[in-house]
């Protein structure tokens, strides 16, 4: 009676292991995915950070060359 009940808790023991796996291996994945999200939403920030820093620049140098246009 005790060698059925054994078995199927080791049965159960070897599932559960496999299912603890399975879902270390989708956090890894989940975990790696978010990084390389973060990584590309960080360099999207940066080069629209340098667009509005050229855009910044042209249009201060376009108001200096209006304004000595005027005078």
């Amino acid at each position: 009676m005790l060698k059925p009940i054994a078995y199927n808790l080791q049965k159960e023991n070897v599932q559960i292991q496999q299912e603890k796996y399975a879902v270390q291996m989708q956090l890894q994945i989940m975990s790696f995915r978010c990084e390389q999200q973060s990584e590309s939403f960080a360099q999207q920030i940066k080069a629209e950070r340098r667009r509005n820093r050229r855009r910044l620049i042209v249009a201060a140098g376009l108001g200096l060359l209006t304004g000595m246009a005027v005078f």
